[in-house]
Parts: structure tokens; C-alpha cells; sequence
């Protein structure tokens, strides 16, 4: 690495000043060398620029709007402590499972409303903000509106009401409670975002918040990497997925701790060299530590995560302010990025399988993603300014989508940008994009001039590498839903307020704006206390997280028997959130075991389904349940499984096979599933399934008739169709049929050749072996080989059955049938014999006209039953 001075060296003394003589007359000096000249001309040229200030035109960073002494001042002012706090209270947010658990919610909320309270702005944002943000915090409250304000309801929500008697609450949002919860976790974030904004950063401010972050960021990304490797347990983190690779962090979607991994990969590179300018041994530290993050999102297998660390260290390294041209910052950044791919696809493992598995575009095109997006834009322009209303995109998008959610439902649109227009629609998206705008209008500028000075340029490294990181976060929620995280959204909100410049929020803050802050403060203080509460299973708050709470209390008193206390409590937990299906399960779940009429049961079952329109498994579920009190009704969920996923009726371990073998022991309930077997193959799973009776020949015969050819069925149901004809029914019936039909001899030709066995046809039983048995390819010997050579060959190697078999076949093409069958017995004799050889044995028996001991031979070769 080049030496590079420090950012603050001594001021150089004017040696580039004349000497004047005693007379006056100027004493002309001797011409230094080259390199002595272009020295003292950047010294000359610096101080004329100190002395003479800047046109407006000339002037690069022009950052602030005060004195000289000020903008000084400014630059080299002692961190804070609030500082230090912010940036503590991200780092805590993150490691108490990234904000998602109420426990990190109250932490969170706690910390936000003491710093508003006691460290409130220090400056007014411009008009344009307090718009936006205000504009973010109260449309949301819409929701809570009646119902009839804001024109008709949605299809979805009047058939819920009136096809299904679900009662929703009158408001505009169907989940008030919900949207309130949300809106309560938006507020903390605004003002979280509002502090941060307000908030004079010195440049030592802005190099202590981003070194604390990048040390909290290595710490989580080393405690992810403990957990994975069964190391260490930490029980307030998220449980950690069974299937490879199991590797989220604090997060529950492993790609968001692979975006924070490579945010602080970025962090890392900044730091050190930060560090390195200001003489500090931490640069090696920091350039070390960005090992680790980079660990982390290699063995997370995250293209995402990969595509962010290039992303960032290519933009980092072409706008950090170092002594190199343009096109060297280029060629230095293509040269890390390609460095860092030959790593991945070196040592990923797994993930280098997924980058190259994904590289074709006609694969991009099939990923789920885009569909999903499809549907999240066909529900925006279902209500395109108010949205569904915070926290109902879950529920909502469930009722409305058309993608297959057949084992598993979406929780969320794969992206925080459609989320966000879901849920809160264009009245939240115009402010997001227009405070996204402001942002990307007050950092900067990512380049610089000449005429910087080194502390500006100093300052400006940090606010860049802030920047940065909090638009590669806002790029990666384009794909993903990073930033609906609350650790990660303080994370990148801090960077914002981080990377304005000091210009763009001079004015300091009026006793109007600190006492809004305080109150603003007081409020999020008070929510904490909400969540703490949840925190200790204490449901004080509306919303889905009181409803989840309360059914578990429900499920836990169920399980003790205590059905009328647990019937009260999913009543409470319905009334929290009324679209939640599970609470409708479990009430019927109740009402059975309290003898309830199976009406009652039937009816909240029915609220599940239409609450999870193509959820299969909810509908087996159903029917375990029905089979405990009442089999004939389980025929009602059972039909709708099949209906919502009919591809996975079939197999083995398919559904439909799974409501056969459940009503295994109720055959009263054999005729209903007969009715629910629409196609022929599933009509052959059902004789597969069925026990042999009156039923069973039934049923064969409307398959006869509805499908006389068997044209419905492939090759390998119509051979199971045969087998179980043979095992459960009439054996004339069904050689007649094969016999009739000659194209389903292929099918069953096994069971052929056996039932013309059974009845002594053994010549007709070896003719459908020759015709259908799969028989190696012989190459054909002429009639007039040396067959004499061939025996002799054959006494000279007994045990070699290579020349056994060219006498065998020798023989056989002469015609001597019982020299070749004995040369054939006494090579099947032999340890390495292939086993092929007891069909051509058994073709010497048939040509001798022997059809049963052909029949016996190729019946124990061919494993026959």
C-alpha cells in the first residue's frame, strides 16, 4: 500500500515567498530541480486557495452554509454521547433477534423513546420531510376509519360476511387491531428516523457510529456462525431451521442476515482505511474482520447477499477519496469484485451451485418471485390508495391471489416496496419515494474535487460509506423484505441520517420541534411497556400478536382438558384478529370435545377454508378431526383437498391414499370416497387401497365402463390395475380381458403367462414369455462353424463360461438341442454364469417341445407370482 501522509499534516511553511534585499532590490534565487519546482508550485497553489476563497462555481463540496470557523468547528467536534447511544441502540436491536421478537420490540421502542426524550434533534428538518413523514404516520390511521367511508367493501370482504357469517369489525381496515400494532412499530421507526435526521454530526461522530455498527455487525456475524455450528444456543434468537443451510441469524429469513453480512463487509473496507489514514492500527483489524461477514453470506448460499458484496465494494472503492485516477478506482474495483467471485465460486459449495443453476435467464423468468409480484400488483390496483391496511397483507393476500399455495402460504410479497403499496398503498408509497429522493439529493458528493480539503475529504468518506449501505439496503429490498426487520431498518435509517450533509439540515431546532420530539418520545416510551407486556405472554395490546398469545393459552388449557376456560380465550383471540383461520380450527376443535352440535364445528371449520382458499393441508387436517367425531363428515374437507391440489391425490403417499387408509376401519365410508375419485387414475388408487368384496367388484366395473380401452390410465396404472384384478377378483373374468384386448398383454403379461399356467396351458404361457420377456441380443452363428473346435475349446476351459456359451449357442444353431442343454446345465454350474442364461435354458426346454419345464425355469428366472 502507498504511503499516504495523514489527513492533517502541519501547515507548510511559505518558503514559495520572495526574499527582498536591504536596497528593496528582489534577489533572484538559483532554479531548483524539476521535482523541487512542482512541489513548492501545490504549495503556492494551496495556500492561494486558503487565502483567496473559492468562486461558487470553483468550489467542490460546498457542505456548509456557515462561517469558516464554524464548518471547522463542526468537522472536529468531540463525539457525543448520544452518538454512541444511537449506535448502541441498533447494535442491541440487532442482537435481540433483530427487533422481531417482543422482547427486542420493547428493548427497542424503550431506547427510542428515552433518546427522543432526553437528546431530542438539534435540528429542523426542511418542510418537504415533516410532509412526508407526517403524511407516512397518519395515513396508515385510515384504516381505523368506518368501513363505509371510502366507498364500497372488496368482493373478498362481503363474501366472508355474508357466504360464511365471519364477523369483521366496521372499520376500513378488517383487522383494526392489526393495523394498530403495526402502525404503533412504523411510528417508533419514524421517529427513530425523525432523531436521526436531527441529530449535528461531527466527523468524529460519524467515524464512531460507523466503527460501533461494524463491531456490533462482527459480533452477530460471528454468533451466527456459532449457531450454525451448534456451538453456542441462544434462545432469544429465532429457532434454527432444520433444513441446510441453517444459517438466519437473529433474522428469521437467512437473507436478511446475508444483506446486514455484506453491508458490514462494506463497513469493514471503510473503516480500515479510515483507520489507515488516521494512523491508527485498527486498519488491520477492520481489514481482516471482513473475513467473517463475508463467511457468513458464502455459507448462507445468498445470491443476493453475494450480489450486495460486489455491489458495495465496487462502488465504495470508485467514490472512497484515495490518491488514484478514475480509471484505477475502476480497475482496483473490478479487480475486488472479481476476486471476491473466484472466492465464492471456489470454496460456496452450495452456493456457487445456486449462482450457476440461476445464471439462464428462462429460469429467472421462472422463478416464483415474479409471480408473486404479479399478484401483489393485481391487489395494489385492487386498492390502490389506501391498501389492504397495515398488518392484513398476510391474510388479505391469501384470499386474493391466484399462485399455488397448496402446501405452505406467503406471508409476504418477497419485496418491502410491494409490501409497502399493499398494505398502505400510493398515499404511503408517493411519501416513501419522495423522502427517498430528498436522501439521495442531500448525500454526497460521492466524488469530490481537487480543492477539497483533507478533513472535508475525510468527512466525506464517512458520509459516503453511511450512504451507501443504507441504498444498497433500500436496493435490496426491491427483491426482499430487509427493511421490514426493525434492527435492520434503525441500521439503515441511522446511515441516513448519517450520510446528510450538514447543509441540507442547518437550522437548528425551535422549542416546538424539541417539545413534539419529547411528546413523540413519550408516546413510544409508553409502547414499550405494551410490548414488554407481550414479551411476558400478557396480551394488553390489540392486534395479532395479543390473538397468537391468547391461542396458546387456548391450546394449553385445551390439551389439560379445561375446554370451557379454553373456549373463552379463542373467543378473545378471534376478536383480536378475526381473520386468523387457526382460531376458527381450534374453536371447532373445542365445540366437538364440549359435544356440541357437529353444526357448530362444521361451521368454523368451513370459516378456516374460506379463510386459506388453497391450503390443502388445513383440509386433512379437518378430516383427522372429523374421523375422532363424526367419519361422515370428514367426506367434506377430504373433497375439498382433492379439489384445491388433485396432483398430489395420487402416489403412494398421497392424499387420496391417505383418506383410504384413514377409513380403513369405516367402510360405510367406502361408497362417498368411490364419488371422490373423478379421474381413472384415482379411481385405480381406490382398488389399490380397497379390500376385496362386493365394493371392489363395483367399483372395477365403472371403471370398465367408463373407460372400456383403459385409454385414461398409463402404462404403469394399468399394470397395477391388472395386479390388484388378479389378487382381489375374478381370474376368468380377467383372462378373458387380456385375452380380448391383446394391447394390455404388455401390460400384464406376467400375469398371463401365470393364469395359462394355473389352468396347464404351459405352451401358451412360454409363447407370451418369448413374446414379451426382455432377452439379451445374440449374435447369430452361422450353421457351419467349427463346432468340434468349439468343444474342444470348452474341455480346455471348464470353468471359462465365455467359450461354455459360444459351444451353447454353436450347438443350438445346429440343431442339437440336447448337447446344447447339457453344455447350458453345466455352465449355469459355474460361480460366474450369467443369470440370462436360465432363459435361453428354458427356450432349449421349448424347442424340445417341454413347454412345462420351460414354463418352471423361466418362472423362477423371471420371478413370476
Amino acid at each position: 500500500m502507498e504511503n499516504i501522509p495523514p489527513d492533517d499534516p502541519p501547515v507548510p511553511a511559505t518558503d514559495a515567498e520572495e526574499t527582498l534585499a536591504p536596497d528593496n532590490t528582489a534577489t533572484i534565487p538559483e532554479a531548483p530541480p524539476a521535482m523541487e519546482r512542482r512541489r513548492r508550485s501545490r504549495r503556492s497553489h494551496r495556500r492561494s486557495s486558503a487565502a483567496k476563497p473559492s468562486a461558487p462555481d470553483e468550489r467542490e463540496d460546498d457542505d456548509e452554509a456557515v462561517t469558516e470557523s464554524d464548518s471547522a468547528e463542526q468537522l472536529t467536534a468531540d463525539p457525543s454521547w448520544v452518538s454512541w447511544a444511537m449506535a448502541m441502540t441498533v447494535v442491541a436491536t440487532l442482537i435481540c433477534a433483530g427487533g422481531t421478537s417482543h422482547l427486542g420490540r420493547a428493548i427497542a421502542t424503550g431506547l427510542i423513546g428515552l433518546l427522543m426524550i432526553v437528546a431530542p434533534m438539534q435540528r429542523r428538518i426542511p418542510l418537504l420531510m415533516v410532509l412526508c413523514l407526517s403524511a407516512l404516520a397518519v395515513v396508515p390511521l385510515i384504516g381505523l376509519l368506518p368501513a363505509g367511508w371510502l366507498g364500497p367493501l372488496p368482493g373478498w370482504r362481503v363474501a366472508l360476511t355474508t357466504t360464511w357469517d365471519l364477523s369483521l369489525p366496521s372499520t376500513v381496515s378488517p383487522q383494526p387491531g392489526a393495523t394498530l400494532e403495526a402502525w404503533m412499530l412504523l411510528a417508533a421507526g419514524l421517529g427513530w428516523f425523525w432523531l436521526c435526521l436531527g441529530r449535528q454530526y461531527s466527523t468524529r461522530d460519524r467515524r464512531l457510529i460507523l466503527q460501533i455498527a461494524t463491531l456490533g455487525g462482527l459480533v452477530i456475524c460471528l454468533l451466527t456462525l456459532a449457531q450454525s455450528k451448534n456451538l453456542i444456543t441462544l434462545p432469544f434468537w429465532p429457532e434454527k431451521s432444520p433444513y441446510p443451510p441453517p444459517l438466519a441469524g437473529p433474522f428469521p429469513n437467512r437473507n436478511v442476515i446475508s444483506s446486514l453480512a455484506a453491508l458490514i463487509a462494506v463497513l469493514c473496507a471503510a473503516c480500515a482505511y479510515d483507520a489507515y489514514r488516521q494512523r491508527s492500527r485498527l486498519w488491520l483489524l477492520f481489514g481482516i474482520a471482513i473475513l467473517l461477514p463475508t463467511g457468513v453470506i458464502v455459507s448462507n448460499t445468498s445470491r443476493g447477499g453475494v450480489v450486495l458484496l460486489v455491489l458495495g465494494l465496487a462502488i465504495w472503492l470508485g467514490t472512497a477519496s484515495m490518491r488514484r485516477g478514475f480509471f484505477k478506482k475502476v480497475a482496483l474495483a473490478g479487480t475486488m469484485g472479481l476476486v471476491v467471485v473466484t472466492v465464492v465460486l471456489s470454496y460456496g459449495g452450495n452456493l456457487a451451485q445456486r449462482l450457476e443453476t440461476q445464471a439462464n435467464p428462462s429460469q429467472l423468468l421462472e422463478d416464483s418471485r415474479i409471480g408473486i409480484y404479479g399478484e401483489a400488483l393485481s391487489l395494489v390496483s385492487s386498492e390502490p390508495w389506501i391498501g389492504a391496511g397495515l398488518g392484513n397483507f398476510a391474510e388479505v393476500f391469501t384470499l386474493t391471489s391466484h399462485i399455488d399455495q397448496s402446501a405452505s402460504q406467503l406471508i409476504h410479497p418477497e419485496s418491502d416496496w410491494f409490501w409497502l403499496l399493499c398494505e398502505g398503498g400510493l398515499l404511503m408509497g408517493i411519501p416513501a419515494v419522495l423522502v427517498l429522493f430528498w436522501l439521495a439529493n442531500c448525500t454526497g458528493p460521492w466524488l469530490g474535487g481537487r480543492d477539497d480539503s483533507r478533513r472535508r475529504r475525510q468527512d466525506r468518506r464517512l458520509r459516503n460509506a453511511a450512504g451507501l449501505c443504507f441504498f444498497l439496503g433500500i436496493l435490496h429490498g426491491i427483491v426482499d423484505i430487509p427493511n421490514h426487520n426493525l434492527g435492520y431498518a434503525m441500521l439503515s435509517l441511522l446511515f441516513a441520517g448519517v450520510a446528510i450533509r450538514p447543509r441540507k439540515i442547518g437550522v437548528g431546532a425551535g422549542i416546538l420541534s424539541r417539545m413534539s420530539a419529547r411528546l413523540a418520545g413519550i408516546a413510544i416510551l409508553a409502547s414499550s411497556f405494551g410490548w414488554a407486556a407481550l414479551a411476558m405472554n400478557r396480551p394488553v395490546m390489540p392486534g395479532e400478536a395479543s390473538a397468537t398469545i391468547l391461542r396458546k393459552q387456548a391450546q394449553t388449557l385445551a390439551n389439560h382438558q379445561r375446554d370451557q376456560e379454553a373456549l373463552a380465550l379463542i373467543n378473545d383471540s378471534i376478536r383480536c384478529a378475526p381473520m386468523n383461520g387457526m382460531s376458527y380450527f381450534l374453536r371447532a376443535q373445542i365445540l366437538l370435545r364440549l359435544g356440541q352440535p357437529s353444526t357448530a364445528a362444521l361451521a368454523d371449520f368451513a370459516r378456516t377454508r374460506a379463510l386459506y382458499p388453497r391450503f390443502r393441508p388445513i383440509c386433512l387436517d379437518e378430516g383427522a378431526v372429523w374421523m375422532q367425531y363424526d367419519p361422515k363428515m370428514a367426506i367434506i374437507p377430504w373433497r375439498e383437498a382433492l379439489i384445491r391440489d388433485q396432483k398430489a391425490a395420487l402416489g403412494d403417499y398421497g392424499t387420496y391414499t391417505h383418506m383410504l387408509g384413514s377409513a380403513a376401519n369405516h367402510p360405510e365410508l367406502m361408497a362417498d370416497l368411490w364419488t371422490l375419485a373423478t379421474t381413472p387414475s384415482m379411481k385405480v388408487v381406490f382398488l389399490r387401497n380397497t379390500q376385496a368384496g362386493p365394493a371392489w367388484e363395483k367399483a372395477l366395473s365403472a371403471l370398465l365402463l367408463q373407460q372400456p380401452k383403459l385409454d385414461g390410465l398409463d402404462s404403469t396404472e394399468r399394470a397395477q390395475l391388472f395386479v390388484n384384478w388378479w389378487q382381489r377378483g375374478d381370474h376368468d373374468q380377467l383372462l378373458t380381458a387380456l385375452e380380448k384386448n391383446p394391447a394390455w398383454q404388455k401390460d400384464a403379461w406376467q400375469i398371463l403367462a401365470a393364469e395359462y399356467a394355473n389352468r396347464s396351458k404351459f405352451r401358451e404361457a412360454w409363447e407370451v414369455i418369448s413374446k414379451y420377456a426382455t432377452r439379451p441380443v445374440v449374435p447369430p452363428i452361422s450353421p457351419t462353424v467349427d463346432v468340434d473346435a468349439l468343444e474342444r475349446t470348452a474341455i480346455f476351459n471348464p470353468t471359462d463360461p465365455v467359450k461354455q456359451i459360444d459351444l451353447f449357442f454353436a450347438l443350438r444353431a445346429t440343431e442339437r438341442y440336447v448337447e446344447a442343454r447339457r453344455t447350458l446345465e453345466k455352465t449355469l454350474t459355474l460361480p460366474n454364469a450369467p443369470a440370462y442364461l436360465k432363459l435361453e435354458l428354458a427356450d432349449v426346454y421349448a424347442l424340445q417341445q417341454d413347454y412345462r419345464r420351460a414354463w418352471e425355469i423361466a418362472k423362477d428366472y423371471l420371478q413370476i407370482p
